[in-house]
């Protein structure tokens, strides 16, 4: 259930995030359904598509903007607060509750649309392996993704392991994955902009999707569903 004040504060967020992004809201509704046991947003949205991402090629670097996790490990810090705060202090769970603040990745994007030819994917259900596969599926390419470079902040780390749930198969809303020409350089020029990136791996021939963890190779199979839904806790 969610109380009035709960339903002004979404309000509220909604409203300023649109505002970042010089957007408008132009009306809403609320309903209550015994079949959910959390709020749910959907939205709809309209706009102009000024540029469309083209498709990944081998050759190219992979890049994930920011830092994954963020969306995922903001709810778990929200919703369990009160469980997490018997492992960590206070001011290390609202540092995770606040990561709402990156999930804007409209930046990165137009970055990436001056370094063609590119390919852009959200990261965010099923996190960044999900990404890494849909995008592999989509534009039937391989790759090679280097597990250690993937960007991860240890507020997400910590929460994923208090809450038993993987980060790499957590939503990310917030992250960016682009597969591009000029990896290094992309990079750099977020940096610019105060916006942290890593080249993860590249793009390959054929359609082998490889993930490698210090020594360690795997293939990128279809996973379960977001680790936001699996459980958290066990136990607990």
């Amino acid at each position: 259930s969610l109380s009035e004040s709960g339903l002004k504060a979404y309000m509220a967020e909604a409203e300023d995030k649109a505002g970042e992004l010089g957007a408008q809201i132009l009306g809403g509704g609320s309903k209550v359904s015994n079949a959910l046991s959390r709020p749910m947003a959907v939205v709809t949205a309209y706009g102009e598509v000024l540029w469309e991402s083209g498709k990944a090629q081998p050759g190219q670097d992979l890049v994930v903007t920011k830092w994954i996790g963020l969306e995922g490990s903001a709810r778990l810090a929200k919703v369990y607060e009160e469980a997490l705060s018997n492992r960590y202090p206070l001011y290390f769970l609202k540092e995770a509750q606040g990561f709402g603040e990156y999930l804007s990745i409209l930046p990165e994007a137009q970055l990436a649309s001056t370094f063609q030819p590119c390919a852009l994917h959200d990261l965010s259900q099923g996190g960044i392996l999900t990404a890494l596969r849909e995008l592999g599926e989509r534009d039937g390419v391989g790759m090679r993704v280097d597990l250690k470079a993937i960007p991860l902040r240890q507020e997400t780390v910590e929460v994923c392991e208090g809450c038993q749930v993987n980060p790499y198969e957590l939503a990310s809303g917030g992250s960016l994955l682009v597969a591009i020409r000029e990896g290094k350089a992309y990079v750099e020029a977020l940096a610019q902009k105060g916006i942290a990136a890593a080249v993860i791996g590249q793009v390959t021939e054929g359609k082998d999707r490889i993930l490698v963890n210090e020594g360690e190779v795997r293939y990128l199979d279809r996973g379960p569903q977001d680790a936001i839904y699996q459980g958290c806790f066990g136990g607990m």
